[in-house]
């Protein structure tokens, strides 16, 4: 209880700054033993957003940590995560920054992809593609001078109706976490190629945000884009579902907490071996007239 004490003081004082009324915010983060539950998300997240390269894209923080600690419950020693769309690499940059520091935190060894076409965007399709907002061309990679930046994360370049397919059949450690980042239904439509791999290649639940859900000139509907595509991939598999990760705004600390947790997802295999494995090393299992909490060991590795 101590530590939940601890969580909601770092949190006031970050939601005192964010409203102007503590300027200088230097949240003491606790140290929170690994456990998999909402109070180490929190203390992790928070600690891995001191990174200046975290800081630039705290979805990835959020995304990488939750894969990462599924997978270590679970008993899996190395995982995936993945940035569709890399235009100038800020993002795959930040991506495996916080796969350096998950790995250290958690105790799990994790690869780094970043899928592109290298070119820039493909020519959109038709209507269901946005080409009144994108066309052919939009931002290119440099691949070499990404590269010089990059320590460990590969690029996967070509166009991704080639690359998922190869990307599978080399058999990589299971995806924890993917972001999409294409924008137009075409693409993402082959990106989610990739939910449909065998077990072995995905968690029970993994993890994914898809970046262009929404757009304040009413740009993105339910009849194109990423949502066109999410509704097709639902529709194609009966055990496999994505949905929004609902609420979970409420559970992200404040810093750096803007639109993407309303763009975060999970994708649900039901009929995974691991589905119903506990997803925790301690869980609740009592509760007093007090409203205290009892938890107890109840993950067994496989």
């Amino acid at each position: 209880m101590n530590f939940k004490k601890h969580i909601r003081t770092v949190l006031r004082r970050v939601k005192r700054w964010l409203l102007g009324e503590e300027k200088h915010p230097s949240p003491t983060v606790p140290d929170v033993p690994f456990d998999n539950r909402d109070i180490w998300m929190q203390a992790a997240y928070l600690k891995l957003n001191q990174d200046p390269r975290c800081a630039k894209r705290p979805q990835y923080i959020w995304g990488v940590l939750q894969g990462a600690a599924l997978g270590k419950v679970l008993g899996i020693e190395r995982i995936s995560v993945i940035e569709f769309g890399v235009a100038g690499g800020a993002g795959l940059i930040a991506m495996e920054r916080a796969a350096e520091l998950a790995e250290e935190m958690v105790g799990i060894e994790i690869d780094v992809y970043g899928f592109d076409t290298g070119v820039g965007m493909p020519k959109p399709a038709d209507y269901r593609d946005l080409p009144f907002r994108w066309s052919e061309g939009f931002w290119p990679l440099d691949k070499q001078k990404l590269e010089k930046l990059l320590r460990h994360a590969k690029l996967v370049l070509g166009l991704i109706k080639d690359t998922v397919p190869a990307f599978i059949q080399g058999k990589p450690a299971p995806v924890a976490f993917a972001e999409f980042d294409v924008g137009t239904y075409s693409s993402t439509a082959d990106s989610l190629n990739l939910f449909g791999a065998e077990h072995s290649l995905l968690l029970p639940r993994t993890f994914c945000m898809f970046r262009c859900l929404s757009s304040p000139r009413g740009d993105h509907c339910d009849y194109n884009g990423e949502r066109l595509a999410i509704h097709e991939f639902n529709n194609k598999y009966a055990m496999r579902k994505l949905s929004p990760m609902y609420g979970l705004r409420y559970f992200v600390p404040p810093v750096n907490n803007w639109l993407w947790p309303e763009l975060f997802y999970c994708l649900h295999i039901f009929d995974h071996p691991l589905y119903d494995k506990p997803c925790s090393l301690r869980q609740s299992v009592d509760i007093d007239t007090d409203g205290k909490e009892y938890f107890k060991e109840v993950f067994q590795k496989q």
